[in-house]
């Protein structure tokens, strides 16, 4: 009898409708832990906990989020997307998008 052999499916996870293979989504997992690191110096909590940064979504290569400060005249804004870029670029991601909503 011989045996038959398969490759093993990878794993897939969905982003925003579309399916993500399995190394993007160990990347989106890296850089949202990331974000999890990036905290409001005047609140002592992270951005992600804060509910700062939605909408994330992947697309070729690149990441794209929406950003809410907590205030319109946030002083530390500049700070925060430096911060998100370095996220991405650390989880292996070409670039990061970062839309401010104020």
């Amino acid at each position: 009898m011989a045996i038959k052999k398969t490759k093993p499916k990878a794993n897939k996870e969905k982003a925003k409708g579309k399916t993500i293979g399995t190394d993007t989504a160990k990347q989106m997992n890296i850089f949202r832990e990331n974000l999890k690191k990036i905290i409001d110096p005047h609140t002592g909590i992270n951005i992600l906990d804060m509910n700062m940064v939605q909408n994330i979504v992947y697309k070729n290569g690149k990441i794209a989020l929406d950003f809410i400060p907590t205030s319109p005249f946030c002083p530390v804004v500049n700070y925060f997307v430096d911060e998100m870029k370095k996220a991405a670029k650390h989880a292996g991601f070409s670039d990061c998008e970062v839309k401010l909503k104020i």
